[in-house]
């Protein structure tokens, strides 16, 4: 079992790794990646099934620069394998737009620019008259569409967008409006209410708190994989 997860999982990883923290990396980059780590596993997976991995007592009737390899570096050798097909399809296609990647990414996790959602984007170019001819594009969808696009995990309708924050000007006039009784700010509770749904990175200390808390469970998940793989 401990085999397979490390003939399978590799380009998983990879995959995760550089959607957090590099922003470069496309579609194309991540889809070949994913295809190429995975039949290099596969191929590793066949070949350990049919013929046997290596073992102290006997030799194993596979290549040797196939099945020789314990499965554990087998794992660390696909996992940088995988980046390096992924980084390197990406740096030959075209990047994604900033305007597709706010809050996404580790560089742009800050960012308070609207984000476009992409998959919009691609349902323009795919069906370019749904736009101006509300029904087209349901009615052009077919059982098996709906249910491709369900296996794929795709959804079906855009998803609603997030409420405009307010500008500064604004912000400033709300500020004004802070109602001072007994030595004691209070905001009325519209405003309350407002700022209760503006992104957590605003508020410090929050912003503090899940940063701990990522780096804990971080450090819990490496500890455990070393202590039990």
């Amino acid at each position: 079992m401990q085999a397979v997860r490390s003939y399978m999982t590799p380009p998983i990883a990879a995959l995760f790794l550089l959607a957090m923290f590099c922003k470069r990396v496309n579609e194309q980059g991540a889809f070949w990646g994913l295809i190429l780590g995975s039949l290099i596993g596969i191929v590793r997976m066949a070949a350990d099934l049919a013929y046997g991995s290596l073992s102290c007592t006997k030799r194993s009737r596979c290549l040797t620069f196939i099945c020789e390899l314990h499965y554990l570096y087998f794992s660390v050798l696909l996992f940088v394998v995988t980046l390096l097909i992924m980084v390197g399809v990406s740096l030959a296609t075209d990047p994604i737009s900033d305007e597709y990647l706010y809050r996404l990414c580790w560089s742009l996790r800050n960012s308070t620019e609207e984000r476009t959602d992409l998959d919009a984007e691609v349902r323009k170019i795919r069906f370019p008259g749904h736009r101006e001819r509300p029904g087209v594009y349901e009615q052009d969808r077919n059982c098996f569409w709906n249910i491709w696009e369900l296996f794929c995990g795709l959804d079906s309708y855009p998803g609603p967008k997030l409420v405009p924050e307010k500008t500064a000007e604004e912000t400033e006039e709300a500020s004004e409006k802070v109602q001072v009784t007994e030595g004691k700010t209070e905001a009325p509770e519209e405003e309350l209410e407002g700022k209760a749904h503006g992104p957590v990175s605003r508020k410090r200390f929050w912003r503090n708190f899940v940063n701990a808390n990522a780096v804990i469970l971080f450090i819990i998940v490496v500890i455990t994989h070393i202590c039990f793989a």
